[in-house]
């Protein structure tokens, strides 16, 4: 279950607190259902900041003022089945699309709906598909993707058998839940979806990864990456084959310029061990020619190595270890910013010895979370380094999945706001590096949580405006808060 905290308010409903030039406001705390285990900030609609809870047989969704967070409602969905399932809350201007799952004797439907925000029926239920129960032998998946203007809605569904992956189902609809296209199709063995992106004109795209498994250090090896396009009206799919080359490609991430007509793909290789990054991966599609552009696999540069040194305390470093991406973020010129961060967790047995008739010792598994470094690499167009920095942090946590650690990104327009908890306790600061287009950044501090005793999760936060943000906040009593920051 998600955790969620709090702070000791006893006569207000809610509590504001100033720092750095910023406010910040909570909700009134509220002890979660045993029955919830999740949770999604939906977003603001028709004047109302929205919240979806979630459990087995059990979804509710509250609408909170967007001013005072005050909660103004809290409803549960009632579709008219019990073994309902809620996929995905598409927020809009005013109102909101649903899509939602309910399991018949033979078949899963999946259905459609316009709805207010406080869950008003404003259009009839629409069935979208109907899938049999006996695909459940081997399990599928369903996801739902949303194009940027929100014009457009995918509905995925992943098919496995007992190799993996075994066919893709996608249905396009608009607003109206009039379907677009349909698609279906069967990839080869041991590919796997790194990511898909519904594009605002109802295009879709799907980037899969193709591994092979390394003997001598037992991880899989990004060895091709396929680019599969879907048009409406058009029966087969394009499909781009991406070899590695000569290096390892740790990871990497899919990104659509609607701006510049392109599909970018970016992401981290190593020209030695797969956990050690030497550098950058860039390309591109051109959608109007559908040419691939250059591969480019650049290293770090000499300028950032000191960096690099200074960072990680040891000399000669020219590589990182545990880079992953958190964002992939597209410039206005066509270049893209890359974000990443030093992750990686370590896990430990502990014995407990146990005394009675027979002496016995027994065992329990720790896991530690190390979010460290923030690495920043902007890219140009033509796939040349623009400018390179280390962003550094260091948080440390145990047994919570690094909930609060990590970062979350707020675009302010004319620079990125980066926020970060400076350590995993309620005695942290939350902190913000601003960081600019030419790679200047500056650090501050945007709330002392010492004195309040709670702690938000900024990486599950949702951006509203260029100068809000929502999060979701709580404390060891477990009590659920929505905080909100007004930058200025």
């Amino acid at each position: 279950m998600k955790r969620v905290s709090y702070i000791l308010c006893c006569i207000l409903l809610f509590h504001t607190l100033w720092a750095s030039a910023q406010e910040i406001t909570f909700s009134k705390p509220q002890r979660l259902p045993t029955r919830v285990t999740d949770y999604e900030i939906v977003g603001q609609t028709g004047g109302e900041i929205l919240i979806h809870k979630w459990g087995e047989r059990y979804n509710t969704l509250e609408g909170y003022d967007p001013v005072s967070l005050k909660m103004k409602w809290t409803k549960e969905f009632d579709f008219g089945h019990k073994n309902m399932r809620v996929l995905q809350i598409v927020p809009l201007k005013k109102d909101m699309l649903v899509f939602y799952t309910a399991k018949q004797k033979k078949h899963t439907l999946v259905y459609g709906q316009r709805m207010t925000g406080n869950l008003q029926e404003l259009s009839d239920k629409v069935i979208l598909d109907s899938i049999p129960n006996k695909l459940a032998t081997y399990g599928y998946q369903l996801d739902v993707d949303v194009s940027m203007n929100r014009k457009y809605i995918g509905i995925r569904r992943q098919t496995f058998n007992f190799t993996g992956l075994s066919e893709v189902d996608l249905i396009v609809i608009n607003r109206r839940m009039e379907q677009v296209q349909r698609k279906q199709f069967k990839p080869d063995d041991k590919h796997s979806i790194r990511e898909t992106i519904l594009a605002n004109d109802g295009r879709y795209y799907m980037g899969l990864i193709h591994t092979q498994r390394l003997l001598s250090s037992n991880q899989d090896r990004i060895d091709r990456i396929h680019i599969f396009e879907f048009k409406p009206k058009v029966e087969e799919p394009l499909e781009i084959v991406l070899e590695k080359g000569e290096n390892h490609l740790n990871d990497i991430a899919f990104r659509l310029d609607n701006l510049n007509n392109r599909l970018v793909v970016a992401g981290y290789y190593s020209d030695k061990q797969i956990n050690q990054t030497s550098g950058y991966f860039y390309v591109y599609l051109d959608l109007k020619s559908q040419e691939v552009s250059k591969k480019i696999f650049q290293p770090f540069s000499k300028e950032f190595l000191p960096k690099l040194e200074m960072s990680m305390g040891l000399k000669g470093r020219t590589r990182i270890q545990n880079l992953v991406i958190k964002d992939l973020i597209i410039r206005h010129d066509g270049g893209v910013l890359l974000l990443g961060e030093s992750f990686h967790r370590s896990s430990q047995r502990v014995g407990f010895s146990s005394f009675g008739t027979s002496a016995r010792t027994s065992y329990e598994e720790f896991t530690n979370f190390y979010h460290e470094d923030i690495i920043a690499i902007s890219i140009h167009p033509d796939g040349g380094i623009f400018w390179e920095n280390i962003l550094q942090k260091k948080q440390y946590s145990e047994g919570d999945d690094g909930y609060f650690a990590s970062f979350g990104v707020a675009n302010g327009k004319s620079f990125l706001r980066l926020l970060f908890n400076e350590e995993i306790s309620y005695r942290t600061h939350l902190n913000s590096y601003q960081l600019k287009s030419d790679g200047a950044y500056s650090m501050l501090s945007v709330v002392n949580m010492r004195d309040s005793n709670f702690m938000v999760a900024p990486q599950y936060g949702k951006q509203l405006s260029y100068s809000e943000m929502v999060l979701p906040a709580f404390n060891s009593r477990n009590e659920f808060m929505v905080a909100r920051i007004q930058f200025e």
